[in-house]
């Protein structure tokens, strides 16, 4: 069948095709940011389309040795509503058992009651939600956090979140993370909270960089994901930053 798996290097496709998280990667990989590889299987019969996925997954399991499996449907990380955890998402998936069945398990999240919940609370009808899956390579990272573009309460500030590890420690609640207020012109850090050492000033200065690119091609500030691994910084996703 036609575009069942579209590449994250794969240019031309539409976001209604793929989902937003899929389409934001697509930019992001793009415009020459550092994105792990990956692809994501759109809302065809999928049945028809498992020799294809299998195929490509081992391409990414060879490079990196463990994928994610990510939700992205046609109404998440948009300028509406930004569906954090809220559909199913399986990290270090790495033989053929695990990956099939957490791709059923991110395709069924769509039916799941807090999803009708959320649908409702920002205005979008169920019914309409369409879900495309992820596959994208595994990040062994030992720092990780977020990145909002522009300060929600109208600084001029970009705010750093990172925490030692993958970033569900952030993301998740799970560990009170590092905070780095960081002037959007002039670079200096304005003020910092908990342990201040886990980023050093270089790798501040290649976040802030990635942030300043981000907003700008967007036409708008970003809830940018980033995971760092033996030196190199990775952009998991971004997203239009909501308050």
């Amino acid at each position: 069948m036609k575009d069942e798996v579209i590449w994250f290097t794969e240019l031309g496709k539409d976001k209604d095709s793929m989902g937003g998280k899929a389409f934001n990667l697509m930019k992001m990989s793009d415009m020459g940011l550092p994105v792990p590889e990956g692809f994501v299987i759109t809302q065809n019969n999928l049945s028809n389309g498992i020799d294809l996925i299998l195929k490509e997954y081992k391409k990414l399991l060879e490079k990196y040795g463990s994928v994610s499996v990510r939700s992205s449907a046609n109404v998440e990380d948009s300028e509406k509503a930004s569906f954090a955890g809220i559909f199913e998402t399986t990290l270090n998936v790495r033989n053929k058992n695990e990956l099939l069945i957490s791709i059923k398990k991110c395709f069924d999240s769509i039916r799941e009651p807090h999803v009708k919940n959320y649908s409702k609370r920002k205005g979008i009808d169920p019914g309409t939600v369409k879900m495309n899956v992820i596959i994208q390579g595994m990040i062994k990272a030992n720092k990780s956090g977020v990145i909002f573009t522009s300060d929600p309460s109208g600084t001029r500030n970009i705010i750093i979140e990172a925490s030692d590890g993958f970033g569900e420690n952030v993301v998740g609640g799970k560990k009170i993370p590092s905070r780095y207020l960081v002037d959007k012109f002039t670079g200096e850090i304005v003020e910092s909270k908990e342990n201040s050492t886990i980023l050093n000033d270089n790798e501040i200065s290649e976040l802030i960089k990635y942030a300043k690119i981000l907003e700008e091609k967007c036409g708008r500030p970003q809830d940018v994901e980033w995971a760092l691994d033996e030196g190199k910084i990775y952009l998991l996703q971004t997203r239009p930053l909501t308050v």
